[in-house]
């Protein structure tokens, strides 16, 4: 339990983080636009506002440029007989096991921009809640959920 999962994500998962980052970028500045309007009516210092203004552009540009490629680094996932193992996070690592038995169900999802850069997630769903592996290729997510969904089968003596 201590080996670290082997599997890592596809990687365009690194495109797909970094157009996610910048959609939220581009709302973000609009907010800042805003409260920089708001904040010049009002009479806050112009300082204030351009130190503002810079924090901003730093925070956008790491989200968009660092953060997807560090996130792929540590993404990792492995899928066992008895269990899946996920391991991510950027600055706080987490480590997640779940039983195969404990699985209820499994799903495949593909929305527009993972259509775009051919790539699917598996979702498994448990009682505790939905667990994910983005960015995976979408014969490699297929065949995931159908072994999981195999493995996480009851025989019907057992239910």
């Amino acid at each position: 339990m201590n080996q670290v999962p082997q599997e890592k994500l596809d990687p365009r998962m690194i495109a797909l983080w970094r157009w996610n980052a910048l959609f939220g970028a581009i709302f973000g500045a609009l907010l800042f636009i805003g409260f920089a309007w708001l904040g010049w009516v009002i009479g806050l210092p112009t300082i204030l506002l351009i130190l503002l203004g810079i924090i901003i552009i730093a925070l956008i540009l790491m989200s968009i440029l660092y953060l997807p490629k560090l996130k792929y680094q540590r993404w990792r996932y492995e899928i066992k007989e008895v269990e899946i193992e996920l391991q991510r996070g950027v600055w706080v690592s987490r480590r997640t096991v779940v039983p195969i038995v404990k699985i209820q169900h499994v799903d495949t999802v593909q929305g527009p921009l993972m259509r775009k850069l051919r790539l699917m997630e598996v979702i498994f769903y448990t009682a505790a809640g939905p667990l994910t592996i983005p960015g995976l290729e979408p014969d490699l997510a297929n065949s995931i959920r159908n072994q999981v969904a195999s493995l996480a089968r009851v025989p019907d003596d057992e239910s």
